[in-house]
């Protein structure tokens, strides 16, 4: 049972939800945020419209100038696979590389440079490389969406993304077994510190999925009350929905202490399409505290 318990874990994302003024009809934004749950589908954003603007924005730099040759005779023999003189061996090295370690940076473009550096001597080519840029337009593309492990009880992410205690909450089952299956998504942990960091060409070379861990899954500390984790798409999607990775469901929804009764109305239908359980968040008037409670729909 240990065992099997262990297997899952929970996690949670707030929801807003706009004013519902009388005799007016409801902000389509709010419909949209229902439907979604209801389909199975969840937001993904590229970084760019995140609320932090250091967020997913590290700098990347051109680490050649001064490179240690040996550095530079790592990467060309790391990467031999790609050129067209390449030996068996090397290509299937690079196909086994790709795979496994660096296959969320080597897109196309990266790809040809990298055959330019390999078939190339010297550092002349990696001096002039616009392969940083190359590796940022990639880093850039990816689509990210976050949830949270602080449980559904706190009141500052009710207030933050809750719109005031106004929406509602999603609660999430993540497969643990399935999640190491996929192939098109992470989801990990969100790492905080207290500096924004730089790394370099060569740790986005030689340790790429380090170096993409680090991109995807670094904030600054001041976010760390949220205890954020992220999923995040490598595989090029536009900004949008997102049909939910096998493993992931939802598993209950929460709804706003100050929510409209007629948004809770659609809320309790959802989970009665979805034959999930329904909470209401009610406030504890002798404490500081919000508590969970199964509705009966």
């Amino acid at each position: 049972m240990g065992e099997e318990k262990s297997r899952y874990q929970k996690l949670y994302r707030f929801e807003p939800l706009e004013n519902w003024v009388d005799d007016e009809e409801d902000p389509k934004m709010n419909k949209r945020r229902i439907e979604t749950v209801r389909e199975g589908s969840i937001w993904m954003s590229i970084p760019d419209n995140f609320n932090d603007p250091f967020d997913a924005r590290h700098t990347i730099t051109n680490s050649a100038p001064g490179m240690i040759p040996e550095l530079l005779c790592a990467i060309r023999s790391l990467y031999a696979g790609f050129s067209k003189n390449a030996t068996q061996e090397q290509k299937e090295r690079i196909e086994v590389y790709e795979r496994l370690r660096s296959r969320w940076i080597l897109d196309d473009r990266v790809q040809r440079e990298l055959i330019k550096l390999v078939d190339s001597t010297g550092d002349r080519y990696l001096n002039d490389s616009t392969l940083p840029d190359s590796i940022a337009d990639v880093l850039r593309s990816y689509r990210m969406t976050c949830f949270n492990s602080t449980g559904i009880s706190s009141p500052l992410m009710w207030a933050h993304y809750g719109r005031n205690h106004q929406g509602f909450c999603v609660e999430y089952e993540v497969d643990l077994n399935a999640k190491e299956n996929w192939v098109d998504y992470s989801l990990q942990s969100v790492v905080y510190s207290s500096r924004f960091d730089y790394k370099t060409l060569t740790d986005a070379l030689l340790q790429p999925e380090k170096f993409v861990n680090w991109y995807c899954w670094t904030k600054s500390v001041d976010w760390s009350y949220e205890k954020e984790h992220r999923l995040v798409c490598f595989d090029y999607k536009s900004e949008g929905l997102h049909k939910l990775p096998e493993g992931l469901r939802v598993s209950a929804i929460h709804i706003g202490a100050n929510c409209d009764p007629r948004h809770e109305r659609l809320l309790l239908e959802t989970c009665r399409e979805l034959s999930i359980t329904p909470f209401k968040m009610n406030v504890n008037p002798e404490l500081f505290e919000i508590n969970s409670e199964v509705v009966d729909s």
